[in-house]
């Protein structure tokens, strides 16, 4: 799809791949979710996590979201190089719930706060569809709300206007109907 310049506004959503600030995740603390859901222990599952986190840390910054019910189990795993973010959350997919970060050659980063609906309701979302609004307000950041229902993970970007995604999940009838 040709890029529209009439509709440039400067902002633009850097390749997955440059260099980015830090990596962000959240801790993962729902027992039900991973033991019923996945029929996987959450300690298994939070070892991993700190795993990926650790290994990350030694390379880039990684800024950790934890549920208030989980910092304990955070704190023993993480290293001290990681930072811990106190935020309540439903679930620890970041990448999906979390914000896309956007940049400006004069008015520097923001990010974006998609309407997040768990997947399209699959399910509990109530603290997550807020989790990019209250971590860029963390960051102190701007942040650019929108009535698209989408998460980070459903759409890869090049940095240079193209967008990729599919139909079935943003044109789907438990997303975005209209």
């Amino acid at each position: 799809m040709p890029h529209n310049e009439n509709l440039n506004t400067g902002w633009m959503m850097p390749a997955e791949w440059v260099r980015h600030a830090a990596t962000w995740m959240v801790w993962p603390h729902n027992q039900a979710l991973w033991e019923s859901g996945w029929r996987v222990t959450l300690a298994q599952v939070q070892e991993d996590f700190a795993g990926v986190a650790n290994a990350i840390a030694r390379f880039e910054p990684v800024k950790m979201v934890v549920d208030p019910s989980a910092v304990a189990s955070a704190k023993a795993l993480c290293g001290a190089n990681i930072e811990l973010i106190e935020l309540p959350v439903n679930d620890s997919w970041c990448r999906d719930s979390g914000p896309s970060f956007v940049c400006h050659p004069q008015q520097g980063l923001a990010g974006v706060s998609w309407r997040f609906n768990a997947w399209g309701g699959k399910s509990a979302h109530d603290l997550d569809e807020g989790l990019a609004r209250r971590a860029l307000n963390h960051l102190g950041l701007p942040c650019f709300g929108t009535h698209l229902s989408n998460e980070g993970g459903a759409i890869h970007v090049d940095g240079e206007g193209t967008l990729i995604t599919t139909e079935s999940v943003l044109l789907n009838p438990n997303r975005n109907p209209a």
